[in-house]
């Protein structure tokens, strides 16, 4: 049973809230979708050996933009 000063401190998120924070994951998981096909082909060791060092470069920035991607929806799904 909850206790009443259990619930004091509650805060429910109005209707518009909870949609805005669907529609940013939506967005964050049609950014994944786009970038996926490209995560898998160059997170192999032996496919960036062979680039040139511009194309590495470029390579290594589109994986930590999915990181960033990836961290930002699981941060924001664990805190709404």
């Amino acid at each position: 049973m909850v206790k009443p000063n259990e619930t004091e401190n509650v805060t429910v998120p109005s209707e518009a809230t909870t949609i805005e924070s669907l529609k940013r994951t939506l967005y964050n998981v049609e950014q994944l979708q786009t970038q996926l096909p490209e995560f898998l082909s160059l997170s192999d060791p032996d496919h960036l050996s062979t680039l040139p060092l511009l194309q590495r470069a470029h390579s290594l920035f589109s994986l930590a933009k999915l990181t960033s991607t990836l961290f930002e929806c699981s941060y924001f799904n664990a805190t709404h």
